[in-house]
């Protein structure tokens, strides 16, 4: 899956950040608490085939300096506040999704207006989750 996917993804269940560790599965943390993504856990190489697509020579730069942090557009969610640490077990990475602080994901750049909830439908239940690609 490629990252650009993993973050749309994680902005529709809500989270605020995205993480990627080596030697965990992909996290995202959200209001609730922290949450891992359904398969294997990253590992080193994984992380930086992700990272790979989205790196601006001045991150790489940074990189070899131990650290990064830098915008990522993604065309479906806007500008993404990225941030990468090199570590021996290898690149640690995380996205943040919150806009100027806020308590969620930015708005889509071109989100369509949202449509009345149908009156008649059952009601949806709190307690199912709205991120079944989250263990």
């Amino acid at each position: 899956m490629s990252l650009d996917r993993l973050l749309v993804q994680a902005a529709k269940a809500g989270a605020q950040e995205l993480r990627l560790v080596p030697g965990r599965r992909i996290v995202v943390s959200t209001a609730a608490g922290e949450r891992e993504v359904q398969g294997a856990p990253q590992t080193a190489e994984s992380i930086q085939k992700l990272l790979q697509a989205v790196l601006t020579d001045e991150a790489r730069r940074g990189l070899l300096g131990g650290r990064a942090e830098w915008d990522v557009t993604i065309p479906a969610l806007g500008a993404i506040r990225a941030f990468a640490e090199t570590r021996p077990e290898g690149t640690m990475a995380r996205f943040s999704l919150v806009v100027d602080g806020g308590g969620g994901a930015p708005a889509p750049a071109s989100a369509p207006p949202a449509r009345p909830r149908n009156p008649s439908g059952p009601p949806r239940s709190s307690t199912s989750s709205s991120t079944p690609w989250c263990t």
